[in-house]
């Protein structure tokens, strides 16, 4: 086994058990996260190295060298990332916080299967005759305006937000996949096309294993933020707090009442983390945009002429 090989599974494995057991170890604070992510990095750097510099290499890294390709890629990084972070914390929030049964929780993600077919189903009509860089900025701001409106979440949301959203994401999600894959291999030679697949569908890879990672760790450290502000505000002289305590049928010397209110800022400061995590998804979608004027069309595959 050649050391490109060998480089590359090492950082392969490091990397994906850093992602996985990051949050959950306290990131860099654990010698064992840091252990990993000294291999995952000295791993990288052999393996671009190899990439570069051998002949006939498994991985030709040398192709990024085509701007579509390079571009593409990234975008599907990023894509991929947004997308699954997203994915990853929704049914928590649907099963912790709102107490949906798993199976609810499924019919509830589902139709966001519907959204992508009709967002596939519109490329059909649309290619050939719009710049595919409107097409993609078109599914990202239809994906991002979604994800937006997640944000709006609270702990009474009805199940028609719920669905709504997951299908305005899927048209999006659609329109960017199918065309953002077109333009990924639009000018590369015949002969480059599946060595440049394996980059492009690496990269997505990439991106949803770290999406589900970073939205994990940004849920976290905003739900302990959120737990340390909102406990601030709970004392026995705030009349607030008598009067809510009053409703409830207890008082502040009740030994029922610590827990309640331990129940209550989890899920208020849970709620106020998953909102958090959605308007960074959103941002994400808008931070993204500029790269698009970097893709080339290409007239022999679109059917358009260049922009």
């Amino acid at each position: 086994m050649s050391l490109s090989s060998t480089s590359g599974i090492d950082n392969d494995k490091s990397l994906q058990t850093l992602l996985d057991r990051g949050n959950g170890e306290g990131w860099w604070s654990s010698d064992f996260i840091l252990v990993l992510s000294i291999i995952a990095v000295v791993g990288l750097a052999l393996f671009i190295w190899r990439g570069l510099v051998a002949e006939r290499p498994i991985v030709d890294l040398r192709l990024f060298r085509d701007r579509n390709l390079a571009v593409a890629s990234l975008l599907m990084l990023a894509f991929g990332l947004a997308l699954f972070g997203t994915i990853a914390i929704q049914p928590l929030f649907m099963e912790r916080l709102l107490g949906y049964p798993v199976e609810t929780t499924g019919l509830v993600m589902a139709p966001r299967g519907f959204g992508a077919a009709f967002g596939m189903m519109l490329i059909a009509q649309l290619t050939g005759r719009v710049d595919p860089r409107w097409i993609i900025a078109t599914g990202m701001c239809i994906a991002g305006t979604a994800t937006w409106m997640m944000s709006w979440y609270n702990l009474d949301v009805s199940p028609i937000w719920l669905i709504l959203p997951r299908v305005m994401q899927g048209v999006g999600m659609g329109l960017i996949f199918v065309t953002l894959s077109t333009q990924a291999y639009a000018t590369l030679p015949a002969s480059a096309t599946d060595a440049g697949a394996g980059l492009y569908n690496l990269a997505r890879s990439v991106g949803s294993s770290i999406g589900v990672s970073v939205a994990a760790t940004w849920y976290a450290r905003f739900g302990q933020a959120e737990w340390n502000r909102l406990g601030g505000y709970i004392n026995p002289f705030d009349p607030a707090l008598e009067h809510w305590l009053k409703v409830q049928g207890l008082t502040l010397n009740d030994p029922a009442t610590a827990a309640l209110l331990t129940n209550e800022l989890s899920r208020q400061s849970s709620m106020l983390a998953f909102t958090q995590v959605f308007d960074l998804i959103a941002l994400s979608f808008l931070l993204m945009a500029p790269l698009l004027l970097l893709l080339k069309p290409s007239a022999r595959r679109s059917g358009i002429k260049p922009g």
